[in-house]
């Protein structure tokens, strides 16, 4: 299962048949179980330990924002905060100021991406 933030949206999947969609505690209430509970077989199909009932969460949409940094030679990188400071020189806390309006730039552009 992949990280993602609070609030993201995720569809279930039991033995490759679409169950619902929804966040995390939504599922889990539809299903009639508690979040950890959903975790729990979810970890268990992945490690083999339940290999008749396979669950299967797929995320849809991170509640995470998604940027596009576009650099002065005209490259771009896009992905959240945390993975442009790891692919780019800059610091993450720099690039939090940047998105949130409270530094101007000229080396790059930063856009918010839907």
């Amino acid at each position: 299962m992949k990280r993602a933030g609070k609030g993201s949206i995720w569809e279930l999947r039991v033995n490759d048949d679409y169950v619902c969609a929804g966040t995390q505690e939504q599922i889990a209430e539809y299903v009639g179980m508690s979040v950890k509970d959903l975790r729990n077989r979810i970890h268990q199909s992945e490690t083999g330990y339940r290999p008749n009932m396979i669950f299967e969460l797929i995320l849809l949409k991170d509640s995470r924002p998604t940027y596009k940094m576009i650099l002065e030679n005209g490259k771009e990188i896009k992905g959240t905060i945390k993975e442009l400071s790891e692919k780019s020189h800059f610091s993450y806390s720099y690039l939090v100021n940047v998105a949130s309006g409270r530094r101007g730039v000229r080396q790059f552009k930063l856009e918010e991406v839907e």
